[in-house]
């Protein structure tokens, strides 16, 4: 450990107003941490304040906003990111998920906090050819959010190797929780009834329990010795997209169609997809939503294990019961 079990830890997290960033600053809170937030002017922060969170506004850009929220901690969690989805452009994920996290990290250095925790993505292996990858296997640029991530990634080892920056990186796959927004797709695509699984759906995925994931972050932040390392953050075991796709419809509780897709054209639809990107940075409508179905996306968190003591527990029966519970909550379902 980092520090002794009885002293309490100062942090920082950014992207605390999100789904991820919630639950890590209640699991920190719990555990006697003093927290501080970077929250953007326009996020609802109420329900930080009300924790005891000492929050700041500002922009992830603004130097002086990152020195206000920054200063006096011991362990920064740099959660805030766009996706492509929510980025309205390319510029903007650069500008959120590049600049942003170097302006973090070069803060970091200049007031001698002792622990920078990023959050990439598994996005960054892409279609995986050879599972399970590790965090040595080929990383891929098939989209901005992968793209940046990685970009990102590279920043901040470059300078753990030039300037000693106290840096680990977490990857993980699509996260389930009550909260959870990541898979209101596929859930209304199910539940409207006629879904149709692509290929035999007998293909592997890695998918994480929030829960689960901040136990490995809150270890990224904490274990000492682990400077400049990737970790993958993923559940116990993967599973299935049948073992999904079925998990979700008995929740939801509707019956799913016995007619498979080919999965050929999509293939071809999504490999088309990724060439383009590569060639001019643009994106074919729909292609990332087929490729759960197209390959195994499976992890191995060996690693965490070993070095972090990292143990996942929750199953994916429990994430779908919650994120589903919390959809319903809300109307979306």
């Amino acid at each position: 450990m980092l520090w002794g079990e009885e002293r309490n830890m100062n942090v920082c997290v950014t992207g605390a107003t999100g789904f991820l960033g919630g639950y890590l600053v209640s699991d920190l809170i719990s555990r006697g941490s003093r927290v501080s937030a970077l929250v953007r002017p326009t996020s609802d922060a109420a329900k930080l304040e009300r924790a005891g969170v000492h929050v700041v506004r500002g922009s992830f850009t603004d130097r002086s906003a990152l020195e206000r929220a920054m200063q006096g901690v011991d362990v920064v969690y740099h959660l805030a990111a766009l996706t492509s989805r929510t980025a309205p452009s390319k510029q903007d994920c650069y500008q959120t998920n590049v600049a942003a996290t170097d302006l973090v990290a070069q803060t970091v250095l200049d007031l001698g906090i002792t622990r920078m925790v990023f959050c990439s993505t598994a996005a960054v292996y892409g279609v995986i050819e050879d599972p399970p990858v590790d965090e040595q296997s080929r990383t891929k640029m098939d989209s901005p959010y992968a793209e940046t991530k990685l970009v990102a990634e590279q920043r901040l080892l470059d300078a753990y190797r030039a300037q000693g920056l106290p840096v680990v990186i977490a990857r993980f796959p699509g996260v389930l929780g009550y909260g959870s927004p990541s898979f209101i797709g596929l859930f209304l695509a199910i539940g409207a009834g006629g879904f149709r699984v692509i290929g035999p759906g007998n293909n592997h995925t890695h998918i994480s329990h929030v829960k689960d994931v901040v136990q490995g972050l809150r270890l990224c932040g904490e274990t000492a010795g682990i400077n400049g390392r990737i970790y993958n953050l993923a559940s116990e075991h993967p599973v299935t997209v049948n073992e999904l796709v079925t998990g979700i419809a008995h929740e939801l509780g509707v019956t799913l169609s016995s007619v498979r897709l080919p999965r050929f054209p999509y293939q071809m639809f999504h490999a088309a997809n990724c060439m383009l990107y590569r060639a001019c940075g643009r994106e074919l409508p729909r292609a990332s939503k087929y490729e759960l179905f197209l390959s195994d996306k499976v992890m191995s968190i060996a690693r965490a294990r070993k070095e972090l003591g990292f143990n996942p527990k929750i199953s994916l029966r429990e994430g779908l019961r919650d994120a589903i519970a919390w959809h319903r909550e809300r109307g979306e379902l």
